[in-house]
């Protein structure tokens, strides 16, 4: 596994571009190396010391198959500050997000509960009585699949599926989207709430993953900004995260709509 790609450190803390595929933090049912291990490893940790919080210092988490922005905590002064200003929802988090659909306004916010899925125990789901998340989304740019490309994606598709995809799979929309709150897979239900599911998500996007991965390799979302407080100096301390080559190869694929 390649080594951390840090993008800031000092005594205090440290900031790292995630890539995507990597699971955060330790569990019995992950196998594979985290990043919760490799930063124990860059820490110098003994076998059996898991670091400040029992975690290494991570104060927050992305999804296995979300890259950007991540910073964790190398003391204990700024793991508690780190993690009062997640829980005040102060620190500044925003991702890119290739979504599905036309989106007439240039910004709107979901706020709606979210809790685990019935059935589907891996999912989330908007559940009436659970605590409430707030997405804000802001449109950066609406596209379409260029013709050329659609057509060809369609070539290799079952006959039976071609009209659903030309009805649902030709419209996009690159969105800035600002969680207020930090429910697992928020950014991923609120925009399958609006009709608008993330590009290749495995969990969410239903008939449309499999179109999507003819031009999409993996899940669309990126945590491209990062602002927070520096729990020693109490300066301002603000991070941005380039896309991914993965993601912009399938921005290739669409152009202006």
């Amino acid at each position: 596994m390649a080594d951390l790609k840090i993008i800031f450190e000092d005594d205090s803390i440290l900031v790292l571009e995630k890539e995507a595929g990597v699971v955060v933090n330790r569990s019995q049912s992950v196998r594979d190396k985290t990043l919760q291990d490799r930063l124990m490893d860059h820490f110098g940790l003994p076998k059996g010391d898991l670091g400040i919080g029992g975690r290494c210092g991570i104060v927050h988490r992305l999804d296995k198959e979300t890259s950007g922005l991540l910073v964790v905590a190398k003391s204990q002064k700024a793991y508690g500050s780190l993690t009062n200003q997640f829980a005040k929802r102060s620190v500044e988090k925003r991702y890119l997000v290739l979504a599905h659909g036309k989106v007439k306004e240039k910004s709107f916010s979901v706020v709606v509960p979210l809790g685990r899925h019935p059935q589907e125990r891996i999912k989330f789901a908007v559940q009436f009585g659970a605590r409430t998340a707030e997405t804000k989304f802001e449109v950066k740019r609406r596209l379409r699949l260029k013709e050329k490309e659609f057509q060809e994606i369609l070539k290799k598709v079952k006959k039976e599926r071609k009209k659903y995809y030309q009805n649902n799979a030709l419209y996009y929309a690159l969105l800035e989207a600002q969680p207020k709150t930090g429910r697992t897979h928020q950014i991923r239900v609120h925009a399958k709430a609006q009709n608008h599911p993330v590009v290749s998500d495995p969990l969410y996007a239903g008939k449309l993953y499999q179109f999507d991965l003819s031009f999409c390799p993996r899940l669309f979302l990126h945590a491209q900004k990062l602002a927070f407080v520096h729990p020693e100096t109490g300066k301002l301390m603000q991070f941005e995260s380039p896309l991914p080559k993965d993601l912009e190869g399938a921005l290739s694929f669409l152009e202006e709509s």
